[in-house]
């Protein structure tokens, strides 16, 4: 039932956004155990998935990079996630390294992330989406996607 869980359901995980972002999963029928032999100890089900025409026009690396960090854990807030060390050493390596393929002038050759500057950057992106109290568990696919595009603007990568 992960597949086609909807925001604010407990079964509601990564599976279930990127599997929604993808396609369009419809739930067709339970399956009984005892249809089984030998029976097995869980629940079954049959599910439609049908995928979406056109795919939505993002890389599915970077949409998979912000989805994999706002359910490490799914019930903190997103400010608290990305308040993390190593969330914030990840997205300012690659803050800096997609600087420096442009060339900017940002680009830093120091290996250590200035972990203070990178939080108020990213608590600023956090803030413009509005999203700094947000939970992945309640949070639908066009959060996502938003929160993705101000990422975006403001030069951060997630693969």
């Amino acid at each position: 039932m992960r597949l086609v869980a909807r925001p604010g359901e407990p079964s509601y995980c990564r599976l279930s956004v990127n599997t929604q972002f993808l396609c369009r999963p419809k739930h067709l029928m339970k399956v009984g155990r005892n249809n089984f032999k030998p029976p097995p100890k869980v629940e079954s089900s049959v599910v439609q998935i049908i995928p979406r025409t056109p795919l939505p026009a993002v890389a599915f690396e970077e949409w998979d990079g912000l989805v994999r960090i706002c359910f490490q854990r799914k019930n903190r807030t997103l400010s608290s996630l990305f308040r993390q060390a190593n969330v914030l050493r990840l997205l300012g390596r690659n803050r800096a390294t997609l600087a420096g393929q442009q060339g900017s002038m940002d680009a830093d050759d120091d290996e250590e992330v200035q972990l203070d500057e990178e939080r108020t950057r990213v608590l600023a992106v956090l803030e413009a989406a509005d999203a700094l109290d947000s939970r992945a568990r309640t949070m639908a696919i066009n959060d996502f996607l938003s929160l993705l595009v101000k990422f975006s603007e403001a030069g951060y990568r997630f693969s």
